[in-house]
């Protein structure tokens, strides 16, 4: 191609890509024939002044033969008036006219992103929707309801007993054994770190005695229960979430988690559903010191990770009544991936 592009400019200008055709002359067609043909080349994107003496761009173009076998942009600058003209003729042509070189690169960019995301559901793999199906959330769950639909459909949890006097609590603390985290269970209650209903590394009968209390003293109109789990390993921190948007609909993310979330603003999303390449995206836009192990740690474990984002694209995707799906934080530590807190949302 390189070569046929320059035997037709005679070695006049630059001939690599993109190609500067100079003042176009009667080889103009022919060069974008020779670019279009190109196996390398999937569109193209031309650029000339307004100079009707030298160019007729829809006629070039109907000569170069391109029509209907690649994409093609053209940008151009002149007069409003003459290129309003230019811009019907090459519209018969569904060639869409620019008034800006800059406005056809995005144009291409939109091109390329469209391919990219038809390619993608070109090769998609489903999801096990099989089981997932039959799962779906109807009403707001409480952390511990998510959480036993969560190991059905085999994503890690921790092993908990939900309480409802205290006297319950302590016989779930000899059943589970230290350490251990005290949770309140409240359908009135959301962020429940934020009000004091989140007790990590209990130890001793004491710890556990005053957590309870700090729980029963929240300001709420009906008394919840509490959740007694055990406590997991120390490690990394996610966030996978879900979300039904009024104007784009479900979408589902994945950053860094934790207690600070709000202030770390790590994250990646995309509209649901997804398929496991868009997983795969996801996954891999996380730090690079997480997906490889850091100072010594186990590497993200990416297939627990790649079902649990087709998991919950799944279930907000056919749970219409889910409003919002918060797994935070899930707990990367050992190899293995924990959901050690999870919320869901209806209406």
């Amino acid at each position: 191609t390189l070569e046929m592009v320059d035997r037709l400019l005679q070695g006049m200008t630059w001939t690599g890509n993109p190609v500067d055709t100079g003042r176009p002359s009667e080889t103009f067609p022919e060069i974008v024939s020779a670019v279009a043909t190109d196996s390398n080349v999937d569109v193209i994107a031309l650029y000339a002044l307004d100079e009707p003496t030298a160019l007729d761009p829809a006629d070039a173009i109907d000569r170069s033969g391109v029509l209907g076998t690649i994409p093609v942009v053209f940008a151009s600058t002149g007069p409003t008036g003459a290129l309003a003209d230019l811009e019907s003729r090459l519209a018969a042509r569904s060639v869409p006219l620019f008034d800006e070189p800059a406005r056809a690169a995005k144009a291409v960019w939109a091109l390329v992103a469209d391919a990219r995301a038809r390619w993608r559901w070109s090769v998609a793999v489903e999801a096990e929707a099989s089981q997932i199906d039959y799962l779906v959330i109807e009403r707001t769950l409480s952390e511990d309801g998510l959480k036993d639909l969560l190991d059905t459909c085999g994503v890690r949890t921790t092993r908990r007993i939900v309480c409802d006097t205290h006297d319950e609590a302590l016989a779930a603390f000899d059943a589970i054994g230290a350490p251990v985290v005290v949770k309140v269970i409240n359908d009135e209650i959301l962020h429940k770190t934020e009000v004091g209903g989140v007790h990590v590394e209990i130890r001793e009968v004491a710890h556990l005695t005053a957590a309870l209390a700090a729980i029963d003293a929240i300001p709420v109109e009906v008394r919840g229960r509490y959740l007694v789990e055990s406590q997991a390993p120390r490690g990394a921190e996610l966030l996978v979430g879900a979300v039904r948007d009024a104007s784009f609909g479900p979408v589902i993310t994945l950053g860094l988690g934790g207690v600070d979330v709000e202030l770390i603003d790590r994250s990646v999303s995309r509209l649901v559903p997804i398929t496991v390449i868009d997983a795969s995206e996801m996954i891999e836009s996380l730090p690079s010191a997480l997906l490889s192990g850091h100072r010594g740690a186990a590497p993200l474990p990416r297939d627990e990770l790649l079902h649990l984002l087709m998991l919950v694209s799944r279930l907000i995707e056919i749970s219409s009544a889910v409003s919002e799906i918060d797994l935070n934080p899930v707990r990367v530590a050992d190899g293995v991936l924990t959901v050690l807190d999870a919320a869901v949302i209806c209406g």
